[in-house]
């Protein structure tokens, strides 16, 4: 699955887990939930960026995480969410690092192999074999526009709503 689809699902993951109580149970919350949306997400057939170069790989994923991070700020700022600074990053590590064998590739040896083969291992309970591009594009754009969809939406219910303090 595409970066922009992990990361917003990452958001999801960590706007959710607000509803833990306290920040060690919201933390952990936040972790699981990320992990378990980067499970879910690979389950549906999908493309991947196997076929592409590592320039390739990284020049896209430098573009999505930025395009993604951007629209995540602009949905997440004007919101005042307490505890979203202990949710976000355990959501979004744990979304994004089931795939750290893509980054892998960069750390020398024997680090990128061990990286590699984990990565392999772990994906190989769950991960969709290949698919052809056109089905696998497609599936791609329709999860990462649900997700993107999904976060719009919980940032317009009246609970996420911006507060006027003072006012």
């Amino acid at each position: 699955m595409i970066a922009t689809a992990h990361v917003t699902a990452g958001m999801i993951a960590a706007v959710t887990a607000l509803s833990a109580r306290g920040n060690s149970w919201r933390f952990a919350t936040a972790l699981g939930l990320g992990v378990l949306s980067h499970i879910v997400l690979d389950t549906i057939p999908h493309s991947d960026y196997g076929s592409l170069s590592r320039w390739a790989i990284l020049a896209i994923v430098a573009v999505e995480l930025l395009v993604t991070f951007t629209f995540g700020w602009y949905l997440l700022r004007p919101r005042r969410l307490p505890g979203l600074g202990v949710t976000l990053l355990p959501a979004l590590a744990g979304a994004m690092l089931p795939d750290a064998k893509f980054a892998g590739q960069w750390l020398p040896e024997p680090a990128a192999s061990w990286v590699h083969d984990t990565g392999d291992r772990f994906h190989s309970w769950f991960h969709v074999a290949p698919t052809p591009i056109a089905v696998g594009l497609s599936a791609e754009i329709t999860c990462t526009l649900l997700l993107i969809a999904g976060l719009w939406l919980m940032m317009r219910r009246d609970r996420f709503a911006p507060t006027n303090r003072g006012v």
